[in-house]
Parts: structure tokens; C-alpha cells; sequence
């Protein structure tokens, strides 16, 4: 495996059989060169653009690897998808992306227009995150193939050396592995991250040996051999179209820029280092191959002065877009950019196939005393009959039908109205794989990170994933992907790039380990482009999901798990002992219609009208409330109770008319107060005049202290419980009168 396939040595000279068989014809190698002529000649422009004339923050120069970049992506097809590092220019220039489209994203013009250019051939936008579009690259491709019942394409990952240390690198190899995804791995291995060299990123010799481990195919190159390279991209793909699955390919080269334009060279590379790099440029490798004898007798005039005439011709090609792209910046409107970003962050955004439901029905259309655990299920059902698109994705959810069995049918409805599957009921459910099949009900690998970065790849492909993370604890598991992509991806393409996936997350403090118990909410609170919600009651939990579904956003759908089985436990000190009172109140018959509007306006509900106090709280804890209530309306204090169920974007209209109407204001939490989705109620209503001004008293905040959960026994002098809701209402009273 350490040995590299070579056809074109760095003295000029091919391997003539090697050669031969890639197929390769004159104009073809001429084309390879003069790609590989403009990749440089944009590379020596942007970096004076960086450093010299200052119109641009940054370049990641991508020379000395146009080879690697250039041969791989000539293999390609039309269909096929190219996802790319920023540094790996060269591939979306030889798959059609424009040398104006690349101007525009290293300026940093914040238009579509770049956007536009890069999906018309077929390339995704640039990444800056080291390695986070391999995932993508391969859920893309996965979702292409489960579409068409076959390989229809590849997607091609172009990523770095340093790229392999990254948790995506080991997700999107083990996914394609398992699911034999068409899909090509380039690792351009140019021996550098900024400082650190490839013995520090492995122990093991090569990086394609690494493949090994995960059942797919690899081969090492000389990634400075532009026909090497060209005859291995093609195996992969041929591989790929054949059923055969993924490959890795370690193109090795050697970056000859610095890391950035930003970040110079931080130590020394030794002279001999240096030369031995210089000597082996793959451009003039290439160069003394055309000015061959044997180049002669396939076909190609070329000499130095046809070779200096080319390259002053894409020079200037290459200076005249610039000069031309860079004057259209003085004219982007920033703050009109901005206003655009809020919009799409901001303003609903339905699917077609979810505007009208005026023939949609699904019998019985009532399921009588429901649980919302019943909602969730029968929302999956309803949604994945509706909807081809929809695949539902993570641990166990398919054979199992979900550890809090949330993906199955209840055994009674089997029986009665899906008789057919009635042998395939596990104890008392059916799980819905039965019914849909392995590829819209996937069970994927113990990898969280993976999981939300495959369904990102789905969304790009045009699916819509349901993914459910089996506790909302594991999903910091999710990294880059839930905190960076998903919600920026709409923003960054200017709404080119949909973002339909629903991330499920299952909270609810109680009596369980950790990271089974906490409300991750407030960590993405401030993340701008998600739509965050929690639902409280049986008809919620299966309307929303519906509009969550319906929406081009990415929705975080937290639910209470303490309330699947329709049930609510208290804990009181009653006579001095801790007495815990359970009551089934979570119930009622569920309509199972769409949801007739946006996600965003399902806003806040008034669980209970009041006119002394305002108390706002979120899925159980709406239960707590209403039980405080209860208690407070027999001393005579009327209290109104908010259901919080949409977080992000705020209903502050609801909230400011109900605290101006009662002139007090108890926050009930889940998670610690400080920082908590409490301060964000508490800023709305301070900093609107008709609310404020009806506070005659401070608004009081109930929830925990800045402490994790506490072991399960002690879970209840942790959460707020209905005593401690009600004093805290009294309180407020009686500082109002």
C-alpha cells in the first residue's frame, strides 16, 4: 500500500501501457494542462488580491495540487457532485464552475449569484470547516441512490491530510462502508496542516491504507501525476456505478503556498525539503511532457512559445474577471444583505407538497384517549404516507421502532386497520420499518456526529430527515453539524440549499442518569436559522411535527419524554414527608389532520386565562403550572399560564399583551435560570414599553441553580414542583398589593 501508482514521471517521461489504458486522448491531456494553467493563475492573482491589494480577508492557495484536483474531477461525470474544501478550487473549475463565481466567494459578495453557479454544475458551496463535507458528500450520494434504486451518480469529497484526524472523516467512510454508498474520498495528502506534518496526524504509513478498516476500496497516487490520477478517479467511479461502493484515494502532493495568506510559514522547511517540492510541481511535470516527443506522436503541438502564449491568455482572463467581479462589490447593498439573512432566518418558509391538504385524510381520523406518545407515532405514520421524501433516521428507530418507541404503531391499530403486519408485532407495537422499509427508516451506527451529518447530505439531495438523537443529552454528540451547518447552510447559499431536517430530542429531568435528563434548548437559543420548539399536549406533539416537517428550516423538536405515557408525576412535602402524587392527565383523542399552518405560528398558547400574574413555562412543566394554579385559584389568586411552545422565533405578542394585562411575571425553567430560556422572556418583556410599564413589581424566575442535574433520587429539589411555583406566585402578589 505505500507504493504509489505513477504514469507520469516528474523528468516527463509515462509509462506507456499505463498510459494507454486510461484512454486518455490528445485534447484531453491539453484540456488537464490548461485547467491545471488556470487553477495557478488564479492562485498567483487571489494571493496578491489578499496581500497586496487588500480586497480580500484571506486566500487558501490551493498550489502545487492542481494535478490532484484537476485529473480527479476531469474522471467525472456531468451528474456528478463535486463537495469541496476551500482550498480545493481546482475540481469545481474543471466540473464548469466559473472563474467569476470563484472571484465572487473570495470576495465575499453576498449575493446568489456564485451559489447559482456552483449547484448549476453540480458543485456544492465551498466549506471552510476541515472536513464536515465528507458526511454531507456521502448522504448526498446515499440519498441519490436509495432515490433511484441504483447508482444514478458519485459525489466526490475533496479534503486534506489533516481532514482524517477529524470525526467526519471516520462517520463518512463507516457509513459508506456500510451502506455501499457510490461515492470517491480524495485526500489530497500535501504533508503540512499549518505546522503539524503527516507523521503527526497517523501512525499508520499511508492514509488510504485506512480504508482497510472500513470495507472499502482505496489507491495510493502520485496526486503530482495528473494521468495517475485521471486513471484512478476512474476506477472509483466505475467501482461506484457498478454497485461496488466507495474508494479512497490518497493523491499524494506538497502545498507550495503558505497555509493561508493569513498564517505565514510558522517553521522552517529544510532546503532539501524545498527543492525536492519545487522539482516535482505537477504544472511542470506536465509542461515537459507536452514539449515531448512521445506527446508529439500522440497528437500535440506544444512548445514554449504556444506554452507562454496559453498561460499569458488565462492570465488575463483571469485578471479581467477579477477587476470586473471586484467592481461589482462597491455595489452590494450590505445592510440590504443583512435585512435578507433576517428573512431567512425569520419568515416561514413551507414546502408546496405541505400548503394544501384539502384531499389529504387518514382513517379513522380520530385515535380515541391518545398519548402524545401516541401523537409522535401516529405523526410519523400519517407524514411518511404523505410524503416520499421523508425518511426517518438514527439509533434503533428502525427494527425497534425507537428505544422511547416513538417509530411504531400501537398493536390494537395493527389488528384492526393494518391486519397484513400483524405478524411482525414485537410486544404490544409494531415498528413502522415493517411498513416502510430499511431505506425510510434507517438505522444507522452509534454515531451521533455521523447520523446529523448524513441527513444534512439527505436535505441537500432533496429529502426531508426526521432525525431522532435518543436523548437530547447525546446531542453534543452531533458537533459541527448541528451547531454550524445545519443552521447556517440556508443563510451562507442565500436559501438556495434547503434545510428540512426535524432533529428530534427527547429531555425531561427525572429519574435518570445523566445526559438522560437535561433541556439542551438554551445551547442553541443563539444560534440564528433554527426554529425551536416543545411541544406540551397530545394534539401538539402531532401538529407540529407535521409543520416542523413542512418547513425549509432545520427544526429542533424537544419533547418532554416524562409525558409519552400521558402521565405527570409531582413531588410535595405533605405533612412534613415527601408524598409523590402521579396523575394521568396527559390524554385526549388525537386528530390526526396536517397541520394548517407554519411551524414559527404555533407561538405560545394560553393553557389557562388569568388576570393577578403570568406564569410561562414549557412541556411538563406546563402540568406544574396548572397545578400551582389550582392551588392558587383556592386563596383566591387567579393565574394565567403560557405555554411556551415555540422558543426560537419568540411570540413576544402573546407574552407582552398577557403581562400588560396581569402586571406580573413567574418564569418557570427546566434547565439552571442563569442564561436559561428564561432570560430571553424576562428581555422581551423589559424591553417593551406596554409590558414593562404594567410590572409593578420584579418579574421572579423558578428554576434550578447553576448546578448539573442531581442523582435521580434527589431529582424534585431540582425542578420546579408545584409548591415551589405557587409561593413563588404568592410572593409576587403580595408585593403587587
Amino acid at each position: 500500500m505505500s507504493e504509489m501508482y505513477q504514469i507520469l514521471r516528474p523528468d516527463g517521461a509515462i509509462n506507456e501501457e499505463l498510459f494507454m489504458d486510461t484512454g486518455l486522448m490528445a485534447a484531453d491531456c491539453v484540456k488537464i494542462y490548461e485547467y491545471m494553467l488556470l487553477m495557478r493563475s488564479f492562485e498567483k492573482r487571489a494571493t496578491r488580491e489578499a496581500q497586496v491589494d487588500k480586497h480580500m480577508p484571506l486566500y487558501i492557495s490551493p498550489k502545487g495540487q492542481e494535478a490532484a484536483e484537476v485529473a480527479s474531477a476531469y474522471a467525472l461525470m456531468p451528474e456528478d457532485w463535486i463537495f469541496w474544501y476551500t482550498r480545493s478550487q481546482a475540481g469545481p473549475f474543471t466540473h464548469g464552475v466559473s472563474i467569476e463565481a470563484m472571484w465572487r466567494i473570495f470576495y465575499g459578495i453576498a449575493d446568489t449569484k456564485s451559489v447559482e453557479n456552483n449547484l448549476e454544475h453540480n458543485s456544492m458551496i465551498p466549506y471552510v470547516l476541515v472536513g464536515v463535507h465528507l458526511t454531507h458528500a456521502v448522504g448526498f450520494a446515499w440519498a441519490k441512490f436509495f432515490q433511484h434504486g441504483k447508482p444514478a451518480l458519485v459525489s466526490v469529497s475533496y479534503f486534506g491530510d489533516g481532514a482524517t484526524s477529524r470525526a467526519d472523516f471516520h462517520s463518512a467512510m463507516n457509513f459508506a462502508g456500510v451502506h455501499k454508498v457510490p461515492t470517491i474520498f480524495i485526500c489530497e495528502n500535501n504533508q503540512w496542516a499549518i505546522s503539524t506534518p503527516t507523521r503527526m496526524q497517523t501512525a499508520t504509513k499511508t492514509f488510504a491504507e485506512k480504508a482497510v478498516a472500513y470495507g472499502i476500496a482505496s489507491e495510493r497516487v502520485d496526486g503530482n501525476d495528473p494521468f495517475a490520477v485521471y486513471a484512478a478517479a476512474k476506477r472509483a467511479r466505475q467501482r461506484a456505478m457498478g454497485g461496488e461502493g466507495a474508494t479512497l484515494i490518497e493523491a499524494v502532493t506538497y502545498r507550495l503556498d503558505r497555509h493561508t495568506t493569513a498564517v505565514g510559514e510558522l517553521i522552517k522547511i529544510p532546503e532539501e525539503e524545498k527543492k525536492r517540492r519545487d522539482l516535482e510541481d505537477p504544472l511542470v511535470r506536465m509542461k515537459i511532457f507536452l514539449m515531448s516527443e512521445r506527446a508529439k506522436r500522440l497528437g500535440i503541438e506544444w512548445n514554449k512559445e504556444k506554452d507562454d502564449m496559453r498561460a499569458r491568455e488565462i492570465e488575463l482572463l483571469v485578471i479581467g474577471v477579477a477587476k470586473k467581479t471586484y467592481a461589482a462589490l462597491k455595489e452590494i447593498n450590505g445592510a440590504g444583505a443583512i435585512e435578507k439573512s433576517v428573512e431567512l432566518n425569520e419568515k416561514s418558509f413551507v414546502d408546496e407538497k405541505y400548503r394544501d391538504f384539502s384531499t389529504v385524510s387518514f382513517p379513522p381520523e380520530t385515535i380515541a384517549d391518545s398519548t402524545p406518545r401516541d401523537a409522535i407515532n401516529f405523526a410519523h405514520y400519517d407524514i411518511l404516507t404523505h410524503d416520499p421524501r421523508v425518511v426517518v433516521m438514527g439509533e434503533d428507530v428502525g427494527a425497534a421502532g425507537s428505544v422511547n418507541l416513538a417509530v411504531s404503531l400501537p398493536e390494537e391499530f395493527i389488528k384492526k386497520h393494518l391486519p397484513k403486519y400483524e405478524s411482525e408485532i414485537l410486544v404490544q407495537h409494531l415498528p413502522q420499518q415493517a411498513i416502510f422499509g430499511k431505506n425510510r427508516i434507517i438505522d444507522t451506527p452509534l454515531d451521533e456526529w455521523g447520523i446529523m451529518g448524513h441527513a444534512i447530505g439527505w436535505a441537500m439531495a432533496g429529502f426531508r430527515p426526521i432525525v431522532e438523537i435518543q436523548y437530547s443529552g447525546f446531542v453534543y454528540g452531533c458537533g459541527d453539524h448541528v451547531f454550524v451547518e445545519l443552521p447556517r447552510m440556508r443563510q451562507r447559499s442565500g436559501g438556495l440549499v434547503k434545510m428540512p431536517v426535524v432533529v428530534r430530542l427527547p429531555y425531561g429531568g427525572g429519574s435518570y442518569i445523566e445526559s438522560h435528563r437535561e433541556f439542551e434548548a438554551p445551547a442553541f437559543m443563539n444560534l440564528p436559522g433554527f426554529v425551536i420548539v416543545c411541544p406540551s399536549t397530545v394534539q401538539d406533539f402531532y401538529d407540529m411535527l407535521w409543520a416542523a416537517v413542512a418547513s425549509d428550516k432545520p427544526v429542533l423538536f424537544f419533547e418532554d419524554k416524562n409525558l409519552y405515557r400521558g402521565e405527570v408525576k409531582f413531588k410535595y412535602v405533605i405533612d412534613g414527608k415527601e408524598a409523590e402524587i402521579r396523575k394521568n392527565i396527559v390524554r385526549s383523542d388525537l386528530a390526526r389532520r396536517p397541520a394548517a399552518k407554519p411551524i414559527e405560528d404555533f407561538g405560545i398558547r394560553i393553557a389557562r386565562e388569568g388576570r393577578d400574574v403570568t406564569i410561562t413555562a414549557y412541556g411538563r412543566l406546563v402540568y406544574s403550572c396548572l397545578e400551582a394554579a389550582d392551588m392558587l385559584e383556592k386563596e383566591g389568586i387567579s393565574a394565567e399560564v403560557l405555554d411556551i411552545r415555540v422558543f426560537a422565533p419568540l411570540d413576544k405578542e402573546t407574552l407582552i399583551s398577557s403581562v400588560a394585562k396581569t402586571g406580573g411575571l413567574v418564569i418557570v425553567q427546566e434547565e439552571p435560570v442563569f442564561a436559561g430560556t428564561g432570560a430571553e422572556i424576562a428581555a422581551t418583556v423589559y424591553e417593551n414599553q406596554k409590558s414593562f410599564e404594567r410590572l409593578s413589581v420584579p418579574l421572579v424566575r423558578v428554576g434550578p441553580p447553576r448546578c448539573y442535574n442531581p442523582p435521580p433520587p434527589d431529582w424534585h429539589h431540582y425542578e420546579p414542583q408545584p409548591d415551589r411555583i405557587a409561593n413563588a406566585v404568592k410572593e409576587i402578589v403580595k408585593n403587587k398589593s
